[in-house]
C-alpha cells in the first residue's frame, strides 16, 4: 500500500510549477497478473507500483519513470558520505535501458541513482517510462578469462551480421563482442590481414572475412548480402587532415560516399542497420561544432544519417561523443575481450543532439549490438557519453 498511497499523497500535494518529478517504480507492473510477476506480486506490490505510476500519469504533472531490475548494491544506510560517494557497481556497470516493460534481470541503485539525476534535465524523458538492468560489461575485464571458442562453440543465434570497417577503433570491438556471443559475423575491411592479425583464422561459419572498400561502389557485390540479417556500420576518418586522409580518406568519400554506397546496397530484406554517426551533426554550423567541422566531417556524417533515413531500411543511428579507449588495432582478440573503459563505466543516453562529452568504443560498440534487437530503437538516433559513476 506505501507504494500507491504514499506516491498518490506526494503527487497530490505537489505544485502545478514543478519542472519535473522522477518516479522509480518496477519493471513488471504491468504484466502483474502473469506467471513469474505474480509470484513477485502475491502482496501487490506491482499493483500498487502500477496505480502509483497511474495516477502520477494522470496528474498533469511533468514526469520521468524509472522501472529497475532487482536492486542490487547496497543499501549503505551504514555508511558516512564519503563512502557512499566512493561507492562502485562491482562489475555490473553496463546499462541496458527499454521501454515496453520487457527487460528482466538486476539492476544496480547507483545506476538508478544515476538514471534519476540524469532524467531530471533530458527533455525526451518527460513523460515516458524506461527499464533499467545493469550488466556485467560483456567485453571482458582484464581479470577474466574470455569465453570465446571458436573450434567448439556452435552458432548462437540465427543472425548474420555484417561489420562494416571491422578493423576500425569501433568495429574491432563490435566484432570481438559478436565472436564472444558466437554471433555470425561477416567483415568487410580494406585489408583483411589486418582482420585476420586482430581476430585470428574463424572457422567461415563463425566470421567470414571479405575484402571491400565502401568508398566504391563497383566493391559492393549483391552476392556479399546474401543471408545477411544486420549490418552495423562504424566507418570513419579523422576530422581533420592526417594520415589516415592518404589514399582519399576524407569525410566526404568515407561518411558521404561510403554509406550511401553501403546504404543503397542493402536488400530490402534486412531487420536493422545500425550507423555510427556523431555528437554535433545537426549543429555543424554552431561554435564549437563549427570548427569541429572545418574539413566536413560533421556535415558529410549528418548527409549520410539523411540518405540512411529516407532509404525505407529499418535503422538506428547512434551518435558518440569524442571516442575514448582505444583503438586497439595491433591486438589480437584475446586482448580485446578483455578490453575495458577505465573508470568510464555509466552511460548518458540522449536524444535532439544536445549531448557534449566522451564516450568509450567499448560502451559504442555495445550500443550497437544492443540496438539490432531492441524495438523501440527503430528509426531513432541516440547521443552516448560515458562518464564516471556517480558524476
Amino acid at each position: 500500500m506505501l507504494d500507491w498511497e504514499c506516491v498518490r499523497n506526494l503527487v497530490s500535494s505537489l505544485p502545478s510549477s514543478l519542472k519535473r518529478i522522477v518516479l522509480v517504480s518496477s519493471i513488471g507492473v504491468t504484466k502483474f497478473s502473469e506467471l513469474l510477476w505474480s509470484i513477485m506480486n502475491l502482496f501487490g506490490v506491482l499493483k500498487f507500483k502500477r496505480m502509483g505510476e497511474d495516477f502520477l500519469c494522470n496528474s498533469g504533472l511533468p514526469f520521468t519513470i524509472i522501472r529497475p531490475g532487482r536492486l542490487t548494491d547496497g543499501p549503505y544506510t551504514s555508511y558516512d558520505l564519503n563512502t557512499l560517494l566512493k561507492a562502485t557497481g562491482g562489475q555490473r556497470r553496463a546499462v541496458l535501458i527499454g521501454q515496453g516493460d520487457k527487460l528482466v534481470g538486476e539492476a544496480s541503485k547507483l545506476v538508478v541513482a544515476e538514471a534519476c539525476i540524469e532524467a531530471l534535465d533530458m527533455e525526451f524523458t518527460e513523460g515516458k517510462a524506461y527499464e533499467i538492468n545493469s550488466v556485467e560489461e560483456l567485453i571482458q575485464s582484464p581479470s577474466s578469462e574470455p569465453t570465446h571458442d571458436s573450434k567448439t562453440s556452435p552458432s548462437s543465434s540465427s543472425k548474420l551480421v555484417l561489420v562494416a570497417g571491422g578493423s576500425g577503433g569501433v568495429g574491432q570491438l563490435v566484432v570481438a563482442s559478436l565472436l564472444n556471443r558466437n554471433i555470425k559475423s561477416r567483415l568487410l575491411v580494406r585489408d583483411p590481414e589486418k582482420a585476420i592479425s586482430l581476430f585470428g583464422k574463424q572457422d567461415e561459419e563463425t566470421l567470414q572475412v571479405i575484402k571491400a572498400d565502401t568508398r566504391n561502389p563497383e566493391d559492393l557485390d549483391p552476392s556479399i548480402f546474401e543471408g545477411v540479417t544486420h549490418v552495423i556500420c562504424c566507418t570513419g576518418t579523422t576530422a581533420f587532415p592526417s594520415k589516415r586522409w592518404d589514399g582519399d580518406n576524407t569525410p566526404e568519400r568515407v561518411d558521404w560516399e561510403g554509406v550511401r554506397n553501403l546504404v543503397s546496397a542493402l536488400p530490402s530484406s534486412l531487420k536493422r542497420i545500425v550507423l555510427v554517426s556523431s555528437i554535433g551533426v545537426t549543429k555543424f554550423s554552431e561554435l564549437p561544432w563549427s570548427i569541429m567541422n572545418l574539413f566536413g566531417v560533421l556535415k558529410f556524417k549528418r548527409m549520410g544519417e539523411d540518405f540512411l533515413r529516407n532509404s525505407g531500411l529499418p535503422f538506428t543511428i547512434i551518435r558518440p561523443g569524442r571516442l575514448t579507449d582505444g583503438p586497439y588495432t595491433s591486438y589480437d582478440l584475446n586482448t580485446l575481450l578483455k578490453a575495458t573503459a577505465g573508470q568510464r563505466r555509466a552511460v548518458l543516453i540522449g536524444q535532439g543532439d544536445k549531448l557534449v562529452g566522451e564516450a568509450s568504443r567499448i560502451v559504442v560498440a555495445e550500443a550497437c549490438i544492443q540496438a539490432l534487437d531492441m524495438e523501440f530503437t527503430e528509426g531513432k538516433a541516440y547521443e552516448i557519453n560515458s562518464v564516471e559513476l556517480g558524476n
